[in-house]
């Protein structure tokens, strides 16, 4: 491919240099940049000829990436778009006979130095054995403009909240706009946070230095007189939960969304003081929790899982199980089920204030290890508020 003239690839070299600087590009991307301009993005609809700016615009979007210079991108842009200056290109567009048939037309213009097509990977490249007739008897006649059959595609940039797309040049009120996002779970973080913000047990602890205005204008009003004001009390959070999650294999599927429960259950635990780490105690294990359980996602630092539950206060301690356990898969191991009711039994003699939240949905539970893990501890899907409700019902002992 390196042998092939810029010419016949336009913008080749400028993307060859980009690599060469450190711009992390594959030739797909190239190819998605050819397809672009054969739909007639950045060309001139009367001469033919690309359109500086918005063939660096096309450049910018298809193949500058964020944290990469954008000075050296339009310097190295500068150098190799010169020899494109004068150059037309080569478009086509499908067009319906009366007879009801498809055909293929190419179209060109007559290019003051050369000819270009943008597809240089199928099989309709200027063929060297063309003779000199067969190229002066072609008569040049103006680039298409788009049909209903197959309309040229322009791509508008939009705000900042996604792209907007519009077919054809022609001015139109109906502009979609999309709104990107990584998370694409069912239960969102804002639907957690209403849930979890019953489990907190609050009491209050001891007085403040604030004093409580409302409180002390009841007693004013009450005895008739000025007394001593009243303050207000702290308010503490006296329990604990224990998380144990699930990490690694099907379960890298929901990690965004295990992450975004997480958060959800610091957000309720929250002081003023910001002491949810300590009320909320997550820990870490793969398929079946084992000897130890893992206090990172790494697994390079762990605790005895025996020394966890020694440690749980049966009163004031809640667990959360968040695993698929081989739903994900449609498994139904015997040894997971085993080593997981096992360690599960050795929960219950501390504490019985014990859920498993399931990210598959209860239909896909069916002959597998979760459906058989189910009988022995509660299970909810972490798939609707719902079933969330329910299983911080379960904590708060309802």
């Amino acid at each position: 491919m390196t042998n092939i003239p810029d010419i016949h690839l336009p913008l080749y070299g400028f993307f060859g240099a980009l690599r060469k600087n450190g711009f992390s590009l594959g030739i797909a991307e190239y190819y998605v940049f050819l397809e672009t301009l054969s739909l007639g993005y950045a060309i001139d609809r009367q001469t033919g000829q690309l359109d500086k700016p918005a063939t660096l615009k096309l450049c910018k979007i298809l193949w500058l990436k964020p944290n990469q210079s954008k000075f050296v991108f339009e310097q190295l842009f500068e150098e190799y778009y010169a020899p494109l200056e004068n150059i037309s290109l080569v478009t086509r567009s499908i067009s319906k006979k009366n007879t009801g048939e498809h055909t293929s037309q190419e179209h060109s213009t007559i290019a003051p130095k050369a000819q270009v097509t943008t597809n240089e990977f199928d099989n309709q490249n200027i063929s060297s054995n063309t003779s000199k007739d067969d190229q002066t008897d072609e008569e040049p006649t103006e680039i298409p403009q788009a049909s209903d059959d197959f309309p040229l595609v322009k791509f508008i940039l939009g705000d900042a909240i996604g792209e907007s797309v519009k077919m054809n040049d022609a001015p139109t009120d109906k502009v979609q706009k999309f709104f990107f996002s990584d998370y694409y779970f069912d239960l969102t973080k804002r639907q957690m946070q209403q849930v979890c913000r019953f489990l907190p047990v609050k009491q209050a602890s001891r007085n403040t230095e604030e004093i409580n205005i409302s409180a002390s204008v009841e007693q004013f009003a009450k005895n008739g007189l000025l007394a001593q004001p009243i303050f207000k009390s702290r308010e503490r959070i006296t329990n604990q939960v224990l998380l144990l999650i699930d990490y690694g294999g099907s379960m890298l599927a929901f990690d965004t969304l295990v992450d975004t429960f997480m958060e959800a259950l610091q957000d309720t635990f929250k002081t003023r003081r910001g002491e949810a780490h300590r009320h909320i105690c997550p820990y870490y294990f793969y398929n079946v929790p084992g000897e130890y359980c893992y206090t990172n996602k790494s697994f390079t630092s762990y605790q005895k899982s025996q020394n966890i539950i020694q440690n749980l206060h049966s009163k004031h301690t809640s667990v959360i199980i968040v695993s698929d356990a081989g739903a994900a898969r449609g498994g139904n191991s015997d040894g997971r089920f085993r080593a997981t009711l096992r360690f599960v039994l050795q929960l219950k003699k501390a504490t019985s204030r014990i859920v498993w939240l399931n990210p598959m949905p209860n239909h896909r539970w069916k002959n597998t290890t979760a459906q058989r893990i189910g009988r022995f501890v509660k299970m909810y899907g972490l798939d609707t508020q719902d079933n969330l409700q329910k299983a911080i019902n379960i904590l708060r002992g309802k």
